[in-house]
């Protein structure tokens, strides 16, 4: 009874936040966020069409048979889940009570968007996509952060090495997601291995400062843009993909404005260029 209130409780706060995007302005401002002043830098080593790719999101996302993660921390859940690219994703659910995820779990690629990074391997945009991806529950706060930066990320660099990957895109789903992806990607890029992220928020992306992000002007839970439209999520990927080529200033926060026909998907209808803060 206790979980099950709790959870009631956490999912109207996060449909309170998405649904009055100043809400997550104010909390973005404020101190809790953490600011770094310098800047990891990995360019890519490979040219894309010869890169291999695989994906992390703080999503929540995990197999359904698999452990869940633990909603009960106020502090949230440092841990990873490994997700096998080639599951099925009616095997796939999402353990994140700090977003609405009724669209992610309709549409795993929402958040992992596996299928649209297939297709660009198809294509032949990409070289290969790696066997597995990575998923975290993103609203991590407190002493869970260190756990984060000191055990966590740093395991997942050493399965990426591994894996012999060359590229990492990150999508986050919550408020808090963002400072999550861009710390992870942080520690991603420290080790060498290229990456590009989705920012949901620009002041938190700003303040976090990944090596490079795009800012679409998607809504919270929406980092592709919209369920079950992969030619929209695939565009989203492969210019960020793109992007990761043509950004050569670090910490540079780069705006896409998709233009979304049903505004219900989209935040800021007039996403532009911003790089280390500053409007272009």
């Amino acid at each position: 009874m206790l979980w099950r209130i709790k959870k009631i409780k956490d999912r109207w706060m996060a449909k309170r936040y998405a649904a009055r995007p100043i809400l997550m302005d104010r909390y973005a401002k404020g101190p809790d966020i953490i600011v770094n002043n310098t800047i990891p830098w990995a360019p890519a080593k490979k040219a894309l069409y010869d890169s291999r790719v695989t994906l992390v999101t703080t999503a929540g996302v995990h197999l359904r048979a698999g452990i869940p993660f633990n909603m009960w921390d106020q502090f949230g859940d440092p841990t990873f889940r490994e997700i096998p690219n080639d599951v099925l994703p009616e095997r796939l659910t999402i353990t994140h009570n700090y977003f609405d995820c009724k669209d992610a779990i309709s549409d795993i690629n929402l958040v992992l968007p596996v299928e649209p990074l297939l297709r660009l391997v198809r294509e032949k945009v990409i070289g290969s996509v790696s066997r597995r991806s990575f998923s975290f529950m993103g609203h991590i706060s407190g002493g869970h952060v260190d756990t984060l930066l000191r055990e966590s990320a740093p395991a997942i660099v050493k399965k990426l090495i591994q894996d012999k990957v060359d590229i990492v895109f990150l999508t986050p789903a919550s408020g808090l997601c963002n400072q999550s992806v861009g710390l992870i990607q942080r520690v991603i890029e420290e080790a060498g291995i290229a990456t590009i992220s989705i920012s949901l928020n620009r002041t938190i992306t700003l303040k976090v400062k990944p090596p490079r992000a795009i800012y679409p002007g998607f809504k919270l839970g929406h980092p592709m843009g919209r369920p079950n439209d992969i030619e929209l999520q695939g565009r989203v990927i492969k210019d960020a993909l793109q992007k990761l080529y043509t950004i050569k200033e670090p910490g540079t926060l780069l705006g896409l404005d998709y233009r979304l026909k049903k505004p219900l998907y989209t935040l800021d209808r007039h996403a532009r260029s911003w790089s280390n803060g500053v409007l272009e």
